[in-house]
């Protein structure tokens, strides 16, 4: 099928994941998207629209970091269950 060959990676900022998403159809791209496991507008339809959806094993989460008072520090308190959603639309038509 037609679309782009190369594999992509997204961790959008939560207030733009269904945009991300969107982007991906826009794109034919095939990505996988790190996002959190969140009963929210967006959720349900990226889910459905999903190639693969899987939360990340419990202790094999990402290293997540965060900027404070200048330094990086490791963020070790998590708000939510991160999943990964493989998002695949090379095949996509028009």
């Amino acid at each position: 099928a037609g679309g782009a060959t190369e594999f992509n990676w997204a961790y959008p900022p939560h207030s733009l994941i269904a945009d991300a998403a969107a982007y991906t159809r826009t794109c034919k791209a095939w990505t996988a998207m790190l996002v959190p496991h969140w009963v929210h507008a967006w959720y349900p339809a990226l889910v459905n629209s999903a190639a693969v959806a899987f939360p990340l094993p419990v202790g094999r989460t990402p290293h997540f970091e965060r900027l404070y008072e200048g330094a990086w520090q490791s963020v070790t308190a998590h708000l939510f269950e991160p999943w990964v959603i493989v998002l695949d639309h090379r095949g996509d038509r028009g």
